[in-house]
């Protein structure tokens, strides 16, 4: 089984490998670096589904893939087998730190009844669970959309179109990547002052459909 698994690494990195070529030989040298990304992007999230098949078939033998600690760091996400042996994926966990305010905010969004509709591949929704902050996150209400994410919730993600979406009830407080001091706006909460965040550069920001 592991010689199988090596052989299979091996076949995606001579194919990435390949198409990193013919990408070169058509791409202008500035658009390598991005050319690089996306292929390295991709081996990764193939490789996350030999780590959780082989993680059920034969523990141990997924020596060949990356670490799930290097393709959560990448994608964003990483892969878990159900007792069924069904792949689902998980969120990374959120990493940057939380200043009082974000964690005050986040306490008032829970106790309105804000809940963030997320999906797992969404990097707009890992951006803006960071801009909470670890602590500030662990406050929040959120649920699953993304197909094929752990505890996804169909029937209340039958109505969002886009990640990530803020609703309280069916009534929508806000949509896409935001600023936390325009989630305070939006939400009512008062004496929110964004001097006190960490600069980010929202000029990526947007919605995952």
């Amino acid at each position: 089984m592991t010689a199988l698994i090596v052989l299979c690494a091996c076949v995606i990195a001579v194919v990435d490998s390949y198409g990193l070529a013919k990408a070169g030989e058509m791409a202008k040298p500035s658009n390598l670096v991005s050319c690089v990304a996306q292929q390295r992007r991709e081996f990764l999230r193939r490789a996350s589904v030999l780590v959780s098949v082989t993680s059920v078939a034969a523990p141990g033998a997924a020596l060949a893939a990356p670490p799930t600690s290097v393709i959560a760091e990448e994608l964003g996400y990483f892969p878990v087998s159900g007792r069924d042996g069904e792949l689902q994926y998980v969120p990374a966990r959120v990493r940057g730190q939380s200043t009082d305010q974000a964690v005050a905010l986040a306490k008032h969004l829970n106790k309105k009844g804000v809940v963030m509709y997320s999906a797992f591949w969404c990097p707009h929704c890992r951006n803006q669970r960071e801009m909470f902050g670890r602590d500030a996150w662990k406050e929040m209400t959120w649920v699953e959309c993304g197909k094929g994410g752990v505890g996804r919730d169909e029937r209340r993600c039958k109505n969002v179109d886009g990640f990530p979406t803020f609703l309280s009830g069916k009534n929508e407080v806000g949509s896409g990547e935001m600023s936390l001091a325009k989630l305070a706006e939006l939400s009512g909460f008062a004496g929110f002052d964004e001097k006190l965040e960490p600069e980010r550069d929202l000029s990526g920001s947007g919605s995952c459909r």
